[in-house]
């Protein structure tokens, strides 16, 4: 959802535009400011796994806002961004489906295209939890690739 100068890529490319016509979202966060989206179960003692991740060994905890929203899709969400596809599984316990919907939430309320599928006794990586996952995995990549074939430009 950002811009290309906000995502150079490799150097040999930076001289190339683009232009995104479509994403989707296999399990991904949408907010990391937001460390109540990572609490699946909304335990009392939660704590913040993925702050030391973000904020590696050369950051200050000063900095951990600006880099938590950087890191942040939420944050890059317009209404004239490009359609986002989020994925999610319902018993994802290291980016909750909580994050999908927060997502739709904050697009809904701007006008922005994003859609949301929830895959049903799924887990991260579209792990199965005590049943079989629903829809399957290649309903999630018939899905996935209908998604962007349904963006192309005509």
């Amino acid at each position: 959802l950002t811009t290309s100068d906000t995502l150079p890529g490799d150097e040999a490319l930076a001289g190339t535009p683009y232009r995104m016509l479509a994403g989707v979202s296999w399990y991904g966060p949408s907010d990391f400011e937001k460390t109540e989206l990572f609490n699946h179960d909304n335990r009392a003692d939660f704590r913040d796994r993925f702050g030391p991740r973000i904020l590696g060994s050369n950051s200050s905890e000063a900095n951990k806002l600006e880099l938590y929203r950087e890191m942040s899709p939420v944050n890059f969400l317009r209404a004239d961004s490009p359609p986002l596809l989020m994925i999610q599984g319902d018993k994802d316990t290291t980016i909750p489906v909580k994050h999908a919907h927060h997502m739709k939430q904050k697009a809904d309320a701007i006008k922005a295209p994003v859609e949301v599928m929830i895959i049903r006794n799924a887990g991260h990586n579209w792990r199965k939890v005590d049943a079989d996952i629903d829809p399957s995995r290649d309903a999630i990549v018939d899905r996935t690739v209908q998604f962007f074939l349904d963006h192309l430009p005509n």
